[in-house]
């Protein structure tokens, strides 16, 4: 037994011994645990680490953000030391100033704020981020708040409205709503009617408030307040609306784009190793209970373009002009206003030279156009004398017959009053009458021989007012009496037509139609030539018709567009003279067709403009066919083609046959 408890105290002395030994070894560890902790300290204590100040700016409470605030204190000062972290809260201005100064080393506030300092020297380390909106460069936004009874429905009809909000200078309580009316293309500095401001802290409450009352027509929040407060207060739900919401299946409403949110910086003046303790413990802080952390936002161009269109912050010397932010402002337009100017110029000048060149040109044209116009008009001239030549060989043909008669009668004058002088039986009244009649005889053939010299010499066409009747009746008599045709005419003068042009040239004419149209039927026992002459208002006719051969379509053409002399078995010389009668008929103004008859014959209309404009009333023609010729021997002739030209007269229309 003794055995048994000698061996049970040995064991009791064995379990004793191995407790003590695991004791030991726990005070061991935690010796060395706050040894280390203590060489920790130590180190950072050797850093010599300044008093660090911390800025908080002086935010609208309650905010879904300020929940990390206290979290970010607390790891400030279990990193840097409680007794060397200094926090204070500011204004926008105080803070601004604060770090302009360099009394503050980090400062946290909104991204807006931050960005505003960045010309100051500030940089951020972070921004804070959430479970909802973890993208830490589109994390912020305002909401556009107005009653539910309100007509407000869109931001548009919130125009000419009275705004509540937090501060001229607040980020999302104020700058952000008009970026909105900016982004939606109205002019934000005259699209509310009043804005009434209400402040930081608890400001929020009072704006909501100031709705209520109707105070105003409508406030701008930060997001996620309004969803905080009704989830506060029950009792005011259904009383508020978000006009203008973006995402309907986003957590929070809004009307805004996104941007970043609450950001801690540090200004110019702050050391980096302190940069980098509040980053790092920043950056390794936990979540809070509803989700915020710190992140790193990477690009703040969002909040830049929201202050240059608004010409705040940064941008605020937008508001004013100098020739220099004109220069940077419109260097585009005013290079291409340059480049313009220069290409002005050089056009200006490139133009003088071309002007020039073609003024030459043009003057070298005018010069050889003048040439030209020279060399037509002796062209012309030649022509003319050429085409009056053959006029004047017609018109020889024309008052040949004519000379017949005043050459004829002084012959027979003079054999009579030879025979009477040989007889012895010539008295005294006889000689002085037979010498009267040679002398009226021999001027009328002088006077002849003058009028076709005359239309020679002349230069210019002697045109003068000249009856058509008057014209047709002497060429009619003309060619009777050099033909000796007994032809039969038929002639109607529905007018008493006056035309302003040369009398021999219209004779002519006239002439030359009738001969055709004789010829064409002198050798048919019922060939019958029809002469009419007519008139409209302005306008004149003269018609030849024959019921000769008809013209073949060669023969037709070949008039129209003549390539040499015509000839056909109808007309003898009928090329030439009816050439001739063209030419004369255009030159006064009128045309000439021909055509053929339905069964036979060919008629040839010249249309001429009359000396008047119109027409006349018909006239006693019995002058016309009464004129008298003192030619002696050839009188009695004459009376009878006069008599028979005068037969026209005794229809009602102006017809005659000439037989």
């Amino acid at each position: 037994m003794s055995f048994l408890g000698k061996q049970s105290d040995t064991d009791a002395m064995k379990r004793s011994h191995t407790l003590r030994t695991a004791f030991a070894a726990i005070l061991i560890s935690a010796a060395f645990q706050v040894l280390a902790a203590g060489t920790a300290g130590a180190a950072v204590a050797g850093e010599k680490i300044p008093d660090v100040t911390l800025g908080i700016v002086y935010y609208t409470s309650p905010s879904p953000n300020e929940e990390i605030i206290p979290d970010t204190i607390r790891a400030l000062e279990k990193r840097i030391g409680k007794r060397h972290l200094r926090v204070k809260e500011y204004t926008l201005e105080q803070l601004r100033d604060a770090i302009k100064s360099g009394d503050v080393d980090v400062f946290l506030a909104s991204s807006g704020f931050y960005r505003r300092m960045v010309q100051y020297g500030a940089s951020s380390l972070a921004t804070v981020a959430s479970k909802n909106y973890p993208d830490p460069n589109h994390s912020d936004g305002a909401a556009l708040i107005v009653r539910n009874d309100s007509g407000i429905r869109t931001l548009y009809d919130a125009k000419g409205s009275v705004l509540g909000a937090s501060s001229p200078t607040a980020f999302t309580g104020y700058q952000l709503a008009l970026g909105e009316v900016l982004r939606q293309g109205f002019d934000p500095e005259s699209f509310f009617k009043k804005t009434n401001f209400y402040g930081g802290g608890p400001g929020a409450v009072s704006i909501l408030d100031a709705l209520r009352r109707k105070d105003v027509d409508i406030i701008t929040l930060r997001i996620c307040w309004l969803e905080g407060w009704l989830k506060k207060h029950p009792e005011d739900k259904g009383l508020f609306r978000v006009i203008d919401q973006r995402d309907e299946n986003e957590p929070c409403q809004r009307s805004t784009d996104l941007y970043p949110t609450w950001t801690i910086g540090t200004s110019a003046n702050t050391p980096p190793e302190i940069s980098k303790i509040v980053t790092s413990a920043v950056l390794e802080m936990p979540p809070t209970k509803d989700g915020f952390y710190w992140s790193i936002a990477t690009d703040f161009r969002s909040v830049d373009a929201l202050f240059k269109g608004l010409k705040i912050g940064p941008y605020r010397y937008l508001r004013e002009w100098s020739l220099s932010r004109f220069i940077m402002t419109y260097w585009s337009a005013i290079l291409i206003g340059i480049l313009l100017v220069l290409g002005l110029i050089l056009h200006s000048v490139r133009t003088e030279v071309l002007v020039k060149r073609r003024t030459a040109q043009l003057q070298e044209s005018l010069r050889i156009q003048k040439e030209y116009e020279e060399k037509s008009r002796e062209d012309a001239a030649k022509i003319s004398f050429m085409e009056k030549m053959g006029i004047i060989g017609q018109l020889c043909s024309v008052f040949a017959h004519e000379m017949r008669q005043p050459l004829g009668a002084i012959s027979l004058y003079a054999q009579g009053m030879k025979s009477l002088i040989k007889r012895g039986k010539a008295s005294e009244s006889q000689m002085e009458m037979a010498l009267g009649k040679l002398e009226t005889q021999a001027e009328r053939a002088s006077d002849i021989v003058e009028r076709v010299r005359a239309y020679a010499r002349a230069k210019d066409i002697d045109r003068k007012p000249i009856s058509l009747n008057d014209v047709v009746t002497r060429s009619l008599a003309g060619y009777r009496s050099a033909s000796g045709s007994r032809v039969r005419f038929k002639r109607t003068d529905a007018n008493q037509v006056t035309l302003f042009a040369d009398q021999l040239e219209m004779e002519l004419v006239s002439y030359n139609l009738i001969k055709n149209a004789a010829e064409a039927v002198k050798d048919q026992p019922d060939g019958v030539v029809e002469i009419i002459i007519a008139s409209n208002p302005g306008k004149a006719l003269l018609a030849v018709s024959d019921n000769g051969p008809a013209l073949t379509p060669e023969q037709l053409a070949e008039i129209e567009n003549p390539s040499g002399t015509l000839k056909s078995s109808k007309h003898e010389g009928i090329g030439l003279g009816l050439l001739i009668v063209k030419a004369i008929v255009e030159r006064n103004g009128g045309r000439l067709s021909i055509e053929n008859g339905s069964v036979r014959g060919v008629t040839i209309y010249v249309h001429l403009p009359t000396a008047d404009g119109g027409d006349k009333t018909p006239a006693d023609e019995s002058a016309q066919g009464n004129e008298k010729d003192p030619a002696g021997p050839a009188e009695d002739f004459v009376k009878a083609e006069t008599a028979a030209d005068s037969k026209k007269e005794t229809g009602s229309q102006g017809t005659g046959d000439l037989n």
